[in-house]
């Protein structure tokens, strides 16, 4: 019912490979996205890049395009682009054994994905290499669209050697130059799907490097903790951008991975003149490096901090771009936790609980509200959002439809709306029988808010009897018992008959409102799921 951080750490067996993967959030949502993983200059059978991508909605299209001829993918024999049609939930995975064919080093870089629905996209490698030594780790992350790509970056680097402290930059456009720190010359020119890696000796003396590019570009850093190879890492990285500020809060046990214990910390990079605090505490307390300027960008300064332990917030008053990296023997890890815009997020209180979401129970108060400079609550009854003139943290609905948030920030003029809430007015129970009918809520509402809906209704079960009359496979497959309801004309007279589901006949019905009248293997599959609750 709040906002949290959600990331994924591993450590391989015997604590040889270590990577972590942060979750973006709301801003990890898509359609066009372009992967980066290790480059493999002398491969082993072990290196393995993949693409992975999971739909949040049902029959959702994704194509693999951009694949280079000669590429062999791991159990896949038919042509490209790969195309594929997952429901929400389901996932698909594209991935190359590198020391298969030559192509297979680096093929996956500048996969294009594309996909008609909002979907969610990790890669990387496991393992890989930047250099070309023997050794390797693990560099996976989550990756945004190419909606939140930028042209300016700023990367600082690491621990480790020249060879894997690498920036690889993937072109989204043709014609892209790139040019490095204060350079007018262009390093590289790019066409769309191409990378340029750029080696570690382009770092300045202060540990930076200020990249920036003729057009968007998705951008990937490797990042090492020592002189070893073997301990390297790759994570994306955000853009610069005016609205790329707040904090985070928090890192949870920095230097942990279950029982193991790492060290190292974290990198920073913010606006000149900016206050920055660790733990409440300012920067300067820690053992800390910077701030350092940039050559290319004198707006913006870097810090390094080490020896962090426990957990860790990070705030500034301007622009935070953070990201933490450490190590463990051969064994390194690492991800940006910053430096990606949220929507609004909605926070929801209730009276009485066991009513749910409906007026007058239902209080609607934003989260993350430092984020932007103003805030505004819109409604709609069905005929399209109009403002509601409350421009404050909170909203009491006080009719029944659809709200949002809007929140603005002024140094771009960008607007980021919060998901759709619907609110319906709080159920009677007249005859205080502790029956409630529900006819067709989830109306119009996508598959993840149908799916709140539907988890909401299921909690007001718990003290009462609930009648449901839906079109949504979400809302339906909460159901103990199911009856479909049939109308045909007899005569003069519409007759309507109500019947009562077998098991088998549930998945049916379910499956038909996931994909329609043709039943398919797989609406079924999703179908049985659900009616699971799996």
């Amino acid at each position: 019912n709040k906002p949290i951080y959600v990331s994924l750490r591993l450590l391989a067996g015997g604590g040889a490979q270590a990577g972590a993967l942060v979750s973006k959030g709301n801003s990890a949502l898509g359609n066009s996205f372009r992967a980066g993983s290790f480059t493999n200059e002398v491969p082993q059978d072990n290196y393995l890049n993949f693409v992975s991508v999971m739909a949040t909605e049902n029959n959702t299209d994704v194509q693999f395009s951009d694949l280079p001829a000669g590429i062999s993918i791991k159990n896949y024999s038919g042509t490209f682009p790969i195309n594929i049609s997952l429901h929400e939930g389901e996932s698909y995975v594209v991935a190359t054994n590198s020391l298969e064919n030559s192509i297979n080093t680096d093929g996956l870089i500048g996969t294009l994905i594309e996909s008609d629905k909002p979907i969610v996209v990790n890669a990387g490698s496991a393992n890989g290499s930047f250099h070309n030594g023997g050794g390797r780790d693990y560099g996976i992350d989550q990756i945004v669209g190419d909606d939140k790509i930028g042209n300016e970056y700023i990367f600082v680097r690491g621990n480790g050697e020249d060879g894997w402290e690498n920036i690889l930059i993937v072109a989204h456009e043709n014609n892209t130059d790139g040019f490095i720190n204060d350079d007018n010359t262009p390093s590289a020119s790019l066409n769309e799907g191409e990378y340029y890696l750029i080696e570690g000796d382009n770092y300045t003396s202060n540990g930076n490097m200020f990249v920036q590019t003729s057009k968007n570009v998705f951008a990937y850093q490797g990042i090492g903790a020592n002189n070893s190879e073997a301990n390297q890492s790759l994570f994306f990285v955000p853009p610069l951008s005016c609205e790329n500020k707040g904090g985070v809060d928090n890192i949870p046990f920095i230097e942990n991975i279950g029982t193991t214990i790492l060290t190292g910390g974290i990198t920073i990079v913010t606006n000149r003149g900016s206050t920055v605090t660790i733990n409440e505490l300012p920067i300067a307390d820690f053992d800390t490096q910077g701030p350092f300027d940039i050559d290319g960008n004198p707006d913006y300064v870097t810090y390094k901090v080490s020896n962090l332990s426990g957990d860790v917030s990070i705030n500034s008053d301007n622009e935070l771009y953070c990201a933490y990296f450490n190590q463990n023997g051969v064994a390194t890890s690492g991800s940006f936790y910053s430096g990606f815009i949220s929507i609004p997020e909605i926070n929801f209180e209730t009276n009485i609980s066991s009513l749910g979401y409906c007026i007058p129970n239902i209080t609607l108060e934003v989260t993350n509200s430092t984020l932007f400079d103003s805030l505004e609550w819109f409604y709609d009854d069905g005929t399209g959002f109009v403002s509601t003139g409350n421009t404050t943290e909170t909203l009491e609905p006080s009719l029944p439809g659809n709200y949002k948030l809007t929140g603005t920030l002024v140094c771009s003029g960008s607007n980021f709306d919060s998901q759709i809430i619907p609110i319906s007015l709080c159920p009677d129970d007249f005859d205080n029988d502790l029956i409630l009918i529900f006819d067709e809520v989830d109306s119009g509402l996508s598959g993840k808010i149908a799916s709140n809906v539907s988890e909401k209704i299921m909690k007001l079960s718990n003290n009462n009897q609930i009648i449901a009359i839906t079109h949504s496979a979400q809302v339906a497959s909460k159901a103990d018992k199911h009856w479909k309801i049939l109308k045909e004309i007899k005569g003069d007279n519409l007759e309507s008959k109500l019947i009562e589901l077998s098991d088998k006949d549930r998945i049916l019905e379910i499956a038909t409102l996931i994909s329609g009248t043709k039943i398919t293997d797989e609406s079924k599959k999703v179908a049985s799921n659900l009616l699971k609750g799996s």
